[in-house]
């Protein structure tokens, strides 16, 4: 996919804007293809931080867990 973006960016260049566009377009296509199959490999069937962890695989977000010094679950 990132071979097809890069060829998108040098063909917009010099100005090739409809073979860019096309490319554009399957591109999207191949994406939203790979999101599908990744959410629907859950079939509902797994537990709640199994389905957020694939949710933030496909947002590219990390989960940062805030961590303070001389705290933990037995002191609260």
């Amino acid at each position: 996919m990132k071979a097809k973006l890069r060829r998108k960016n040098r063909l917009v260049r010099p100005g090739r804007l409809q073979e860019a566009s096309t490319l554009a377009h399957r591109t999207c296509r191949d994406i939203e293809r790979h999101c599908r199959s990744r959410v629907s490999k859950l079939h509902g069937k797994v537990d709640v931080e199994e389905a957020w962890a694939a949710v933030r695989q496909l947002t590219g977000s990390v989960r940062h867990q805030a961590v303070v010094d001389g705290v933990d679950a037995v002191s609260v």
